[in-house]
């Protein structure tokens, strides 16, 4: 509140033209606004994805994947073919969701006794960023991303992985 609903999308269009990759973690209209200038990544939870793209279907932030309308997976379908977008959406404890090959895919996390989940959407998209940066397939970086918030959900402290 109080910046510019400017201010997302004119980082990434500064950064899109200085051909540097972006990653997003943002939802309603910063999102929306920064669609034109083509992000590299979107990382976001199902929930901010429904609220952003559907604010109609109300899903929460754990829902099972039977239970997602199919015309949001026809938009992360749209996002990255119309705009050249990888879109990843995390789940909770349900499967990861992610395009690649002209569909949607998932990869279901492994079940784990979390100790404090804080940070873990976050350690999603430091592992999927940095196996994109060593030119990793979308769903290795996924996998990692997947590893690193496993990593993270099973320390008290958010963000500590050994």
């Amino acid at each position: 509140p109080g910046y510019s609903d400017a201010l997302y999308p004119e980082m990434v269009r500064i950064a899109t033209e200085a051909g540097k990759r972006t990653v997003l973690d943002v939802r309603g209209k910063d999102l929306i606004g920064c669609i034109p200038h083509h992000p590299t990544l979107v990382k976001i939870n199902v929930s901010e994805f429904s609220h952003t793209f559907d604010p109609d279907s109300q899903l929460p932030e754990d829902v099972k994947p039977d239970a997602i309308p199919t015309h949001l997976y026809d938009r992360m379908l749209e996002l990255k073919g119309e705009h050249d977008i990888e879109v990843v959406l995390t789940n909770g404890s349900n499967p990861v969701l992610f395009v690649a090959d002209g569909e949607v895919k998932s990869v279901a996390p492994e079940p784990v006794v979390p100790v404090n989940a804080i940070g873990s959407g976050d350690a999603v998209t430091a592992g999927v960023a940095a196996g994109l940066y060593r030119d990793l397939s979308l769903e290795d970086a996924v996998r990692l991303g997947m590893e690193c918030a496993r990593a993270n959900v099973q320390q008290e402290k958010p963000g500590t992985l050994r």
